[in-house]
């Protein structure tokens, strides 16, 4: 499954929300309320990006790329049901009880993206963020997806460095992408 590791920090966060607010082609799935009972169905909505992103997941829908489509929640509906005003709150299924995720049904026209500024083990070191994507893995990718994936990527290698997960190096073959503010962060650490 394609990815994007990424170090950043609170600033470079607003870098990237600023980057995907200027782009009308997407929307941010969020949970509106969360299910109670055996069923546990939450309410869902598409939205432009927030105000601001904290740790956490978020789902970036690629409105040109596909629908959204649900899995099923009344006893008579069929497996996925498509979702005629994702604007407006709908009902679905979270992905494996997260209450940060919609079930989407590993569908090419959503990406993800997780925001962790802070280390989860040490809070002292900067977390190691990600951009991940599904792909073509279970069906062929539109174009207008994967077009979306390369702007993704050329934005974030022409606003970061390149780094190993251990250390600042310039090498080619480095794995993961630094933005200024946790770079800095990450270079004052003498153990680095």
């Amino acid at each position: 499954m394609p990815n994007i590791p990424i170090f950043i920090e609170k600033h470079d966060v607003e870098l990237i929300l600023k980057w995907l607010k200027e782009d009308s082609d997407i929307a941010i799935i969020s949970n509106c309320s969360f299910g109670e009972g055996k069923d546990r169905v939450w309410k869902w909505k598409a939205s432009q990006p927030p105000k601001n992103l904290n740790d956490g997941y978020y789902q970036i829908w690629h409105i040109p790329s596909g629908k959204i489509f649900v899995e099923g929640v009344k006893r008579n509906d069929p497996d996925w049901v498509e979702v005629n005003n994702p604007f407006e709150e709908y009902e679905a299924y979270p992905y494996n009880n997260n209450r940060e995720i919609q079930n989407l049904g590993n569908m090419p026209q959503f990406f993800e993206f997780e925001v962790r500024v802070k280390d989860s083990q040490n809070s002292d070191m900067v977390g190691l963020s990600n951009f991940s994507w599904i792909g073509s893995r279970y069906q062929k990718a539109p174009d207008s997806a994967k077009k979306w994936w390369s702007k993704l990527r050329r934005f974030i290698t022409n606003n970061s460095t390149k780094i190993n997960g251990n250390g600042i190096n310039s090498d080619d073959s480095s794995k993961f992408f630094c933005f200024a503010h946790a770079y800095e962060s990450i270079k004052k650490k003498p153990d680095l």
